[in-house]
């Protein structure tokens, strides 16, 4: 098993994970330009249909912090895997909704799926790459969300103009079973350390003793995380960005054909 960890491409696991993470911006904002003929279709005024992507924001905002805990204490690549899963299954259910209600619920469940996925993706890239190589490697994680609401932006309009907006929620789908397959394939799964014998034994019991007692916790990070100005001022400013950009990818296309510009113009 050791041999086969060590001859896996690195950069294929990040390709793996960075198509994960990336199929969470697809799969939030190919409602975008599609947002125009589900409206019509269910009589969605625009406060309803912008609840949908607040659906989807409710679901991952819940699923951050627990995330983060699950990737300390299980497999990455079986997390990211079940997430990418339930996240394309959510996908495939939109186009069968009979209802406004039915969908709300699909939107925060596929919020719920992608909410885990960062903290897996960050993992991965711990374990997987040398310390000198992570920050080039969460660099190309990053990228995930330009190129995920870059694909949506650009597909969504011309699939559902070819196919209609339910085989376009259908094809978005389909691409999380091939993500699924390229994380099985690539990704490694993270094997515990053998236990240190002999004098390596004594010298792990001698660095553990030397270690602090007790390390901070959830609470305490929490604490210091309100009690930090700078800390503060950077959240404030990561929510503004947000705030602006989640706005502006949602409401774009919908606004370019208020303008008089087709769904395609519109991207």
């Amino acid at each position: 098993m050791e041999t086969s960890q060590k001859k896996r491409n690195p950069w294929l696991s990040l390709a793996a994970v960075t198509l994960a993470f990336s199929f969470t911006f697809l799969s939030r904002y190919i409602w975008s330009p599609l947002m125009a003929d589900v409206s019509g279709e269910f009589g969605i005024n625009a406060t309803q249909a912008g609840l949908y992507m607040s659906a989807f924001f409710a679901g991952y905002l819940v699923t951050q912090i627990p995330g983060g805990i699950m990737a300390d204490k299980y497999k990455p690549k079986y997390i990211l895997m079940i997430c990418t899963a339930l996240g394309g299954v959510m996908t495939a259910m939109m186009s069968m909704i009979q209802s406004y209600e039915m969908g709300l619920v699909i939107r925060v469940i596929t919020g719920v799926s992608s909410g885990c996925v960062m903290a897996q993706c960050s993992k991965v890239v711990a374990t997987t790459f040398e310390p000198r190589k992570r920050a080039s490697a969460m660099g190309v994680v990053l990228a995930s969300p330009p190129f995920g609401i870059t694909l949506a932006q650009s597909l969504g309009a011309p699939l559902n103009q070819s196919v209609g907006w339910r085989n376009t929620f259908l094809t978005v789908a389909a691409v999380a079973v091939v993500i699924v397959a390229m994380i099985a394939v690539w990704v490694p799964t993270a094997e515990k350390k053998a236990a240190p014998t002999g004098s390596a034994a004594k010298a792990a019991a001698q660095t553990a003793a030397a270690a602090p007692s007790k390390q901070a916790g959830l609470l305490e990070g929490l604490a210091g995380f309100f009690t930090n100005k700078q800390q503060l001022l950077l959240g404030a400013s990561g929510f503004m960005f947000m705030f602006i950009s989640v706005g502006f990818a949602t409401w774009t296309n919908r606004y370019a054909q208020s303008l008089g510009f087709t769904p395609v113009q519109g991207v």
